[in-house]
């Protein structure tokens, strides 16, 4: 199997979504009580995600962003950050699709859909999978892997989004639209620890549909910046403490070894001199508050799908593509 390529510039990219304060309370967005009932109608097309690009500059960031908060612009705050930070030599695509390949992270998109060339009424769901068959790698000498994207690769779904947060849209010549929902997406870290999981509300989706697989797909939408506070810097926290542990063995200001990820996020974060880097050191940050701060308004005061004049959320947008398979749609769909 191959070795993962380094990471710090998702870890980075992940961290800079939080703004450099104290935590404030989680804000669950939520469908608003008197909200249309949306229902799909038709059949369940199951696929598994088989690429996701990041943009590494500011012409992919365009080209991947979408238009998020209904303002008849792109919007794609955190591809920016992605794009600034490949600009340094990182490249977050190489580890991504490592992970990818090798089935350490799994998303499955489903269509339902009464026609894959044009329909009205469709749903679009993305789910985690687990326990692909056949296995990504043969054994642990496979340097191609991608065992489990033949076409007829059957998964788990080990987590499932409620109906009622799916893209909803439609499909013209063979091409899906769709916009407002929620979706859930897995973000790797660093190698060998577990990927974040964001919660992307204001899910749009662009995307060829065919009985083969997706293609030409743009995924985009917006994390809270009170989800990414609450429940998302503490596990960056964690991942960056997994990096020092490894990394840094002395004392300041020569805490870790040189060029490596531990160096560097001691040396952007490391406050206090102690060669670790405390949960308050990213709340406290002012590097995090000034590189990103939520750009759109998808929210009111509620945390219910709106607006209230301030911007409460990080739009992000990136580039898929899935191939046909097989798994068991959750009950209730």
């Amino acid at each position: 199997m191959r070795n993962g390529a380094r990471v710090l510039s998702i870890t980075l990219m992940s961290a800079a979504a939080a703004c450099g304060s104290d935590p404030a309370p989680a804000v669950d967005a939520a469908v608003r009580p008197d909200a249309e009932l949306r229902e799909p109608q038709g059949d369940h097309h199951p696929y598994a995600i088989d690429s996701i690009l990041l943009p590494t500059n500011d012409s992919e960031s365009q080209a991947l962003g979408l238009d998020i908060d209904g303002d008849h612009e792109v919007d794609n705050g955190l591809g920016t950050v992605i794009a600034l930070l490949s600009s340094n030599g990182n490249d977050p695509n190489a580890a991504l699709t490592d992970q990818i390949d090798e089935g350490d992270i799994i998303h499955l998109a489903d269509v339902q859909a009464r026609g894959l060339d044009a329909a009205e009424d469709v749903g679009m769901f993305v789910w985690s999978g687990a326990n692909p068959q056949p296995p990504a790698c043969i054994d642990t000498l496979d340097t191609v892997c991608r065992r489990h994207f033949t076409g007829t690769g059957s998964f788990d779904v080990t987590t499932a989004t409620p109906q009622e947060t799916m893209i909803f849209g439609e499909i013209a010549n063979g091409h899906f639209s769709g916009s407002s929902g929620v979706i859930f997406l897995e973000v790797p870290v660093i190698v060998g620890a577990a990927p974040l999981t964001l919660k992307v509300i204001g899910a749009h989706a662009e995307v060829d549909v065919g009985d083969t697989g997706l293609t030409e797909g743009r995924l985009g939408g917006a994390v809270p910046d009170t989800y990414m506070q609450a429940e998302v810097l503490p596990q960056i926290a964690d991942a960056i403490a997994t990096v020092t542990a490894r990394d840094c063995f002395g004392t300041s200001p020569n805490c870790c070894d040189a060029d490596s990820d531990g160096e560097t996020v001691v040396n952007l974060f490391d406050t206090d001199a102690d060669c670790e880097v405390q949960l308050q050191e990213l709340y406290d940050s002012s590097l995090l508050d000034i590189v990103l701060a939520p750009d759109v308004d998808l929210l009111d005061e509620e945390g219910l799908d709106g607006s209230d004049g301030e911007d409460d959320s990080l739009s992000l947008g990136i580039g898929f593509s899935a191939v046909r398979a097989i798994y068991e749609t959750p009950a209730g769909l």
